[in-house]
């Protein structure tokens, strides 16, 4: 029982990370608050970082050790192809969400250009 609820949390966590990167990456330019910027660009390097150094997203592998122990089974597709097609019906390639990253990161150096430029504007 406690392992069902602990996985459902980890995935409403996950999904809050992911929701959280992909709109912060967009909003962020425009807050006034330096700090909310670090924070994207930390989640979006931890993320990128882990799937990189283990070829899985730490919390992905919580979430399936989690539902072992409960005894649901496991996902082998990721957390966006598996809650794509489980929520939404959605058949997604294995390649969309690597390309998501990719875009997220090249938005987020775009992004940070744009505040930089910004700033060393207002400090003429």
């Amino acid at each position: 029982m406690i392992f069902s609820v602990l996985y459902k949390c980890v995935a409403l966590v996950h999904a809050v990370w992911v929701l959280t990167v992909i709109a912060g990456v967009f909003i962020w330019p425009w807050m006034w608050f330096p700090w909310f910027g670090a924070l994207i660009l930390a989640m979006l390097a931890s993320t990128v970082g882990s799937i990189a150094a283990v070829d899985a997203c730490a919390l992905t592998t919580l979430e399936n050790a989690l539902r072992k122990r409960a005894g649901v089974k496991q996902y082998t597709d990721g957390f966006m192809r598996h809650y794509a097609r489980k929520c939404f019906r959605l058949n997604i390639s294995q390649k969309i969400p690597l390309i998501m990253i990719l875009l997220l990161i090249f938005t987020s150096v775009a992004c940070i250009k744009f505040v930089i430029n910004i700033l060393l504007q207002m400090r003429k």
